[in-house]
């Protein structure tokens, strides 16, 4: 059995606290691989922590964890999810291997590719807004988006079969920031929330000019977590 490092210790909440509220048996697996991809190309990052590999190892356990749990009531769409899942991990594992694997174009594009064949099986049960598990999958979007674009060769020539508009994405995050704020006027945990997001929206805004991943991984952490383990109102 691996041993639990720093990282893992330090994040089990963070791997974990979506699946104490999700609004769908597939919540925490899908905030799971969106975190796995980001953490996977912010493993060669000048800025990335020594171990950053021992932590996307950790969340590809949390992510094998939370689809093992699964009780789906379509078996076909269980069994289609478990053969892209084996094929998507098998990808994140041999790149975890070699993490120079995770700049190279064909690898980037297979992440991606085999990610959104995942979300297109869940594409009917995806969390809608006003909901912060739906909001805490649009900051996934955004800041896997806006690493990716930073970290590997083929966002920064944006030579991808998938290339999202970040200034929408965010927009789409303002108005879903402002609905769960109006709902939600005085809990102060929202309000935390959004001013981490503030912290980081220019920055997301301004990707072209100004990048800083780190800033960016590391409070979209936060976020993510903060909001997934929010109970639904």
């Amino acid at each position: 059995m691996r041993r639990l490092t720093f990282w893992s210790l330090a994040t089990l909440p963070l791997l974990f606290s979506s699946s104490l509220f999700a609004a769908s048996p597939y919540d925490a697996f899908l905030l799971d691989i969106y975190r796995l991809e980001r953490c996977g190309f912010m493993t060669t990052s000048e800025t990335a922590k020594a171990d950053r590999v021992d932590r996307c190892r950790d969340i590809l356990d949390a992510a094998n964890a939370a689809l093992e749990g699964v009780s789906d009531a379509d078996p076909a769409r269980q069994s289609a999810m478990a053969e892209a899942w084996q094929t998507l991990s098998s990808v994140h594992e041999e790149a975890l291997a070699e993490p120079s694997m995770f700049r190279t174009p064909y690898t980037s594009d297979d992440l991606r590719s085999g990610r959104r064949a995942i979300v297109a099986l869940l594409q009917d049960d995806l969390p809608k807004p006003p909901s912060p598990v739906a909001l805490a999958i649009q900051m996934e979007r955004i800041a896997n988006e806006y690493v990716w674009r930073a970290e590997s060769v083929m966002g920064m020539t944006a030579g991808s079969s998938e290339i999202l508009d970040i200034e929408v994405m965010v927009a789409e995050a303002d108005a879903q920031f402002a609905i769960l704020l109006k709902s939600r006027p005085k809990d102060l945990e929202v309000r935390g929330v959004y001013a981490k997001y503030q912290f980081i929206r220019n920055s997301l805004i301004n990707y072209n000019s100004n990048t800083v991943p780190y800033i960016v991984d590391l409070y979209a952490d936060k976020i993510t977590e903060a909001l997934s383990a929010m109970k639904e109102s």
